[in-house]
């Protein structure tokens, strides 16, 4: 699955993506294909695609992330929207 978030005032996207991966073999033919590889056809930066690994892995262990980061926050005093 693949999230390209826009900024809809510029009508372009915002330079970054998130991509959940369904299996290992799949990161490595991503790496392998992307991994530092210029997307001059794109833009005239010449930006290079880069992977980070995102600290919590999997849909599930996400939104439980989010849920006890919002509920730290808000026994914190810091307003969450």
């Amino acid at each position: 699955m693949l999230y390209l978030p826009v900024d809809s005032a510029k009508m372009t996207n915002r330079g970054y993506a998130f991509i959940n991966f369904t299996c290992a073999e799949n990161v490595e033919r991503f790496v392998r294909e992307f991994i530092n590889r210029p997307w001059k056809e794109l833009n005239r930066k010449n930006k290079a695609a880069v992977l980070y690994w995102a600290f919590v892995q999997g849909k599930d262990a996400t939104l439980a992330h989010i849920n006890t980061e919002v509920m730290n926050r808000r026994d914190n005093g810091v307003e969450v929207y």
